[in-house]
């Protein structure tokens, strides 16, 4: 199972009696709720930061072209395009650009290509709708209004099917919305671990 590393490192922590918060952003949204799922004992609030219980099947061609280019290693176009997927702003514009350019010789490469290729695998098979109401943690699902992979409507459908759901979503954000409106997220994040 994926999510079993994270556990072993979830129980690393310390006493493995002690559950802790846990913030999945995007792909770790989708390793965060097979966590509180599958081992309930070790997490106690559970945020989703951009993600939902599965991608938008629209997103899907996009991933799989993800998946082609990570094949072929041109790790500059997942990057660009991704950029304008997660920012509603001048980084939509700018952010591809220069990742096309300079970030062709000056972004890091993957230690294993492999990895992301299999990440992006596994982001195309999850699908957690149906597995929801396993999840008793109180759980915010955080998004943008405008996010093309987990969208308005699938962060709406996950909450309605979560026991303990609550759900922020900002106007005209996107993908990143985590990144764009961070004061935002830090704020709303804060305020509903500290409950």
């Amino acid at each position: 199972m994926p999510f079993a590393t994270h556990a072993r490192a979830l129980e690393a922590i310390g006493d493995s009696s002690d559950a802790v918060d846990v913030i999945g952003i995007s792909m770790g949204g989708l390793i965060g709720q097979a966590l509180a799922r599958e081992r309930p004992e070790l997490v106690d609030r559970l945020v989703l930061a951009n993600s939902a219980c599965r991608l938008d099947e629209d997103a899907r061609p996009t991933l799989r072209q993800f998946e082609r280019y990570a094949r072929g290693h041109d790790w500059a176009s997942i990057r660009s395009e991704l950029a304008a997927a997660m920012f509603s702003d001048g980084r939509a514009v700018g952010y591809p650009l220069a990742l096309r350019t300079a970030g062709r010789v000056f972004q890091p490469r993957p230690a294993d290509p492999a990895d992301v290729w299999r990440s992006l695998e596994f982001i195309l098979e999850f699908d957690g709708c149906d597995e929801l109401a396993a999840i008793d943690q109180p759980t915010l699902v955080f998004g943008g209004e405008r996010d093309p992979f987990f969208t308005a409507s699938l962060a709406r459908k996950t909450v309605a099917e979560l026991p303990n759901g609550e759900l922020e979503l900002v106007p005209g954000a996107k993908h990143g919305a985590f990144h764009e409106r961070k004061w935002r997220f830090d704020s709303r994040v804060r305020s509903f671990l500290e409950r």
